[in-house]
This record gives structure tokens, sequence and C-alpha cells, in this order.
């Protein structure tokens, strides 16, 4: 028993090492574009007047370091809204401009985003986002996806919004051919 608590920690060192200086998805200097679909789940006061909705994003990513890469973003979000006590409350319509950071370790990624975001309907204003979540890149056969999960706020004006999203997206390198994210077997 003595002897398993030393050598699993060694064998998670061992295998964080390998998947951080092996895995990664894109060698430094490639730029990558992915086309994505994204569900949005509303959170706190947004899901007290608004149901969960759709969107669609394309995301550039250039890789700039070892483990650390640069992303654009822009799409489409759509929330409906709620019908309260008899009373329509607007659809939500949004685009949102974004970019950010993420750091790798293989194919698993931390990401930050920062940006503005349009919104008209239930809350006609221009505003400040922000977003942070955890994703994966995923090569099935010779298909590379991206599947990020994010929570994502929204400051427009006085209001305040939040959102959990949850993002799947094809991936295809632009400039260079890939490393082999993990293979799944379908």
């Amino acid at each position: 028993m003595k002897n398993l608590k030393i050598k699993l920690p060694l064998v998670g060192i061992c295998m964080l090492a390998y998947l951080t200086s092996v895995c990664q998805a894109y060698q430094q200097g490639t730029f990558s574009m992915s086309i994505a679909g994204e569900v949005l789940f509303a959170q706190g006061i947004l899901a007290q007047s608004h149901n969960a909705g759709l969107g669609s994003t394309v995301k550039g990513e250039y890789v700039f370091g070892k483990h650390v890469s640069a992303t654009m973003v822009s799409g489409y979000y759509f929330m409906n809204e709620k019908r309260i006590s008899g009373v329509n409350l607007e659809d939500i319509s949004a685009i949102p401009i974004k970019a950010g950071l993420r750091y790798y370790l293989g194919s698993f990624y931390g990401a930050g985003e920062l940006g503005g975001i349009v919104s008209s309907g239930f809350a006609k204003k221009s505003g400040i986002l922000y977003s942070v979540g955890l994703g994966d890149k995923l090569r099935i056969r010779q298909r590379v996806f991206d599947i990020a999960l994010r929570h994502e706020s929204w400051t427009l004006g006085d209001i305040t919004r939040a959102v959990i999203g949850f993002r799947i997206g094809y991936e295809f390198a632009i400039n260079r051919s890939q490393k082999s994210p993990r293979d799944v077997s379908l």
C-alpha cells in the first residue's frame, strides 16, 4: 500500500509531463479555424426570463507559444423569452466579438476571453463580455473537433447576465498540418 501511494503521484506527474511536451494539437506558428454550434444555458436572473438558447460561432486560433495560443471569436446567439404571468418578454439576439488566450496541457486547455457584445430584443444595448472555460481537441478519424464548456458574463450598461455555453466545433488548420490530438475510435 505504501508503494502505491508513492507510485500513483509519480505516474500522474509522468503523464502530465508527456501530455504537455508531446500532444499539443497544433505546432507553434499554426493558424486554425473552427466553425461551431453552441447551446447556451441561462444562469441567475437571465434564467428567470429566458430559456436555453442556441448560437453559432467562428473561431480563429494562432499558436504562438509552446503551450499558448491567441483566439478571435464572433458569431450569433439567440435565446427565447419565457412567458411570465401572461407577459411576453422579448427574445435575445446578440452578436459577440471576443479575443482570448488558451493554455494547453496536451490537447486539453483552459481559456479566457474578453470582448464586446451587441444585443437586441430584451436588452437593446451593447456592452462588455468575459468568459472562462475548459476544452479539449479530439481527433475522430482524420477530423479535429473542439469541445468546450465556459461561463460567460455580459455587462450591458447596468444589467449583468450570465450563461453557461457548450460549444462543439469542427476545426481545420489553415497554414500547417496538425499533430495528432488524442484519437477516439468511433
